[in-house]
């Protein structure tokens, strides 16, 4: 993918197969695509990612790192791909050098659509922008209300503005969402980081608000991140914990990013609990993530040694790997070679048998370089996604190993989209 900025006319073009789009800037942001196949040009909001440090400085990194890569009359291929894909990013960062910085470090940690809350920043005036400072969730919200708003207006942003004119409130904004108009509700959605905002998780949200248990657990934490959303909204889970428990993921910056490396904790242990015949009705025995860990490992460790004992006489009988493996990422193709992999790893991957098996909307595979790992791929409606990467004792794996296991997913897309 290539990006020019036309500095006459100042529009940045971007340029995929198949497809062109033309970006006005700053103070009027638009958007519009052309297809191979369309017979003309239609306004879309594309993808946008702001940088979060001064434009400035971005652009003097980005010519600073040209000239260590002088031009070569005969590039070689992945020589040209990388020239490619600097000359975009430096387009990218000019069309974006006229957004106000306050605009763009309030947009900038918001990981994503933050393409509309530029929009709205742009044509709703200065109130959008201290709404998006104050509560960016329910800026986000606003900025497509049309996910939340039943049913869509024709005019989204008209309705913002007549939102955030003068003696409107933020109660006000969060009844037309279709979330209970309670400050309560606003001072919770205020305390979301903007680095956990996206919409299925607000959507999962507003479900819960309407929950009086959940709101009763939500009220007392000093922060909603994405790791405690998905624990607060799932009733399940919200059951099996501590409130210290939850205060503490709450307060953990690790899981601002949509990781949920705790809620797959607690839905490992619980699985794993289960598998040995532990009561899994009750409060996991855990008051901070520590304890959680320990009690995770001990239920493994139980499982584990059960299977050893039981051996594979009764275990199901795995299909083909949706992706095919290479000389350090090989899928485990059978029962036997799952329970082993949970055994040396010390995690409780067996407990996916059956969704391997059987629902067939999982699978694993044993990774041996850059370093020892386990990798998780799960079927999702768009097809084949990765659900979990780590080492032993799930503990987190390095970035080389993570990008390797990129590369090789990104190198499956023929395959992923023939088994999506």
């Amino acid at each position: 993918m290539g990006a020019i900025f036309d500095r006459k006319t100042l529009k940045l073009y971007v340029y995929t197969p198949g497809t062109t789009e033309v970006w006005a800037r700053w103070p009027a942001p638009m958007a519009w695509r052309k297809s191979d196949q369309d017979a003309g040009w239609r306004h879309v909001r594309p993808m946008l990612s702001l940088p979060k440090r001064p434009v400035a400085g971005e652009i003097a990194r980005c010519h600073a790192r040209e000239q260590k890569f002088p031009y070569k009359p005969y590039p070689s291929r992945e020589e040209e791909k990388a020239a490619i894909r600097r000359g975009a990013r430096l387009a990218r960062l000019e069309w974006a050098a006229n957004i106000p910085d306050p605009v763009r470090r309030a947009i900038a940690p918001i990981r994503v659509r933050q393409w509309h809350l530029l929009a709205m920043a742009a044509r709703c005036g200065e109130g959008a922008l201290d709404l998006i400072r104050s509560n960016p969730a329910l800026a986000f919200m606003l900025a497509s209300n049309w996910v939340f708003h039943k049913p869509a207006v024709q005019q989204p942003l008209r309705s913002v503005r007549a939102l955030l004119k003068p003696g409107r409130s933020q109660v006000e904004m969060l009844a037309w969402l279709g979330f209970p108009p309670r400050p309560a509700v606003r001072r919770i959605l205020a305390r979301i980081p903007p680095e956990s905002i996206d919409v299925p998780r607000l959507l999962y949200l507003r479900n819960a608000c309407h929950d009086p248990e959940a709101l009763k657990r939500m009220f007392h934490l000093p922060r909603l991140n994405a790791g405690c959303l998905r624990i607060v909204t799932d009733a399940t889970l919200a059951a099996r914990i501590t409130p210290p428990l939850m205060t503490e993921v709450a307060n953990d910056g690790r899981e601002d990013a949509p990781r949920f490396r705790i809620a797959r904790l607690i839905v490992d242990t619980l699985r794993a609990r289960a598998e040995i015949g532990a009561a899994v009705n009750g409060v996991l025995p855990a008051r901070t993530i520590e304890e959680l860990e320990e009690c995770h490992d001990e239920a493994v460790g139980r499982l584990n040694r059960l299977n050893e004992v039981a051996g594979c006489a009764d275990a199901p009988v795995f299909p083909p790997p949706p992706l095919p493996g290479d000389n350090d990422i090989l899928p485990i193709t059978s029962a036997r070679e799952l329970r082993a992999e949970g055994r040396e790893m010390q995690h409780c991957v067996r407990i996916h048998e059956s969704d391997i098996a059987v629902i067939k909307n999982y699978y694993v595979y044993r990774i041996d370089a850059p370093e020892r790992a386990t990798l998780a791929i799960r079927r999702t409606h768009r097809g084949w996604a990765i659900a979990e990467l780590s080492g032993r004792h799930n503990s987190a794996v390095s970035s080389e190993t993570r990008s390797r296991v990129m590369s090789w997913f990104e190198s499956c897309a023929d395959w992923r989209s023939r088994w999506g």
